[in-house]
C-alpha cells in the first residue's frame, strides 16, 4: 500500500454526522486514486477515538485532494504527526470501498467497530447516562472582595447547601479569563441580586459599579439587601428604600433562603 498517508479525526459520539463527509470523499476520487480508506476505531471508555486514514496512489492525487478540501471541507483539518501503524496497533481497522460499507460500519447503535453507541442514541434510550451539567445560577452576590471571609462564603456554602445557586465571582472566574468580561455575562445572566452593604461594600468603586448595574432588577423588587453597617446614613437611597435584613453573624440566613425560594419559586 502506499505510504502516502493523510489522518483526519472524526467524532465517536456524533459520528453518523461523520457520513457525508466520508461519502463525498469516496464520491470524488476513484479507487485507483486513493488506494486505502480506512476507519479506526479505538473503543477505550477513558478515550474513544474515531479516525479516518486515506492512502494516496501518488503525490498529485494528494495534491487534488488538497484543493478539493479546500473548496469543499474548508472546516476538516488534516490531523498532524499520525502514524498508521499507531492507528492500526490501537484501534480496530475497517476497510470502506464504498458508500455501503460507511453505512454498514457506522450506525448510531453498538455494532461490531463500535462498542458505544452514539451519544443522543445512548441518552434517548438510558437517560441515567446523560451528562449532568451544572445548574446556571439565577442569583448574583454582589459585595466587597474585604467581605468575603465574614459574610459572603457562610451565606454562598449555606445556601449552596439548600440547593439555591449563586453567581460569586470565586467559583465562576477562572485563571485567564476576562474579570470585567465574566462579571458582566454573571450580571446579564441573573435573574436576582443580593447585596452585602457593609463599609467596604461603600468604600468599593467596583461594587458601587455592580449596584448601578442592577437598577433594573432593583427597582422590580428583584433584589435582596442585607446589612452588616453600624452606620447607616450613607447607604444610597435606592437600596435604603428596600426592606431589609440585618446579617447578625448569620442569624438570617434561614430567612434568606426562603425569601429567595419564595421569590424565585424555587
Amino acid at each position: 500500500m502506499s505510504n502516502i498517508f493523510y489522518c483526519f479525526e472524526c467524532d465517536y459520539a456524533n459520528r453518523t454526522k461523520e457520513k457525508p463527509f466520508l461519502k463525498d470523499i469516496l464520491n470524488n476520487f476513484t479507487k485507483d486514486e486513493i488506494v486505502g480508506f480506512n476507519l479506526y476505531i479505538n473503543n477505550n471508555p477513558y478515550n474513544k477515538q474515531f479516525h479516518l486514514g486515506i492512502f494516496f496512489d501518488n503525490d498529485q492525487v494528494r495534491d487534488r485532494f488538497d484543493i478539493w478540501l479546500k473548496q469543499n471541507h474548508p472546516d476538516r483539518i488534516i490531523k498532524s504527526n499520525m502514524k498508521f501503524l499507531d492507528l492500526v496497533f490501537h484501534a480496530n481497522v475497517c476497510g470502506i470501498c464504498d458508500e455501503n460499507g460507511i453505512d454498514l460500519a457506522i450506525t448510531s447503535h453498538s455494532n461490531h467497530m463500535f462498542i458505544f453507541p452514539e451519544k443522543d442514541f445512548l441518552e434517548n434510550h438510558h437517560p441515567q447516562f446523560a451528562f449532568v451539567n451544572r445548574n446556571q445560577p439565577r442569583i448574583f452576590l454582589s459585595h466587597s472582595s474585604l467581605d468575603k471571609e465574614s459574610v459572603v462564603e457562610p451565606m454562598f456554602r449555606y445556601l449552596q447547601s439548600r440547593e439555591i445557586h449563586v453567581w460569586l465571582d470565586k467559583y465562576e472566574i477562572d485563571y485567564g479569563d476576562n474579570i470585567y468580561f465574566k462579571i458582566n455575562e454573571g450580571i446579564k445572566n441573573s435573574e436576582f441580586a443580593i447585596f452585602v452593604i457593609t463599609e467596604n461594600f461603600l468604600n468599593s468603586k467596583w461594587a458601587n459599579e455592580e449596584l448601578s448595574s442592577f437598577v433594573n432588577l432593583i427597582f422590580n423588587d428583584k433584589c435582596l439587601v442585607i446589612l452588616n453597617i453600624s452606620d447607616k446614613s450613607n447607604i444610597p437611597p435606592m437600596i435604603m428604600a428596600r426592606k431589609f435584613m440585618e446579617w447578625n453573624n448569620g442569624d438570617c440566613l434561614l430567612e434568606i433562603a426562603n425569601v429567595l425560594k419564595r421569590k424565585l419559586n424555587l
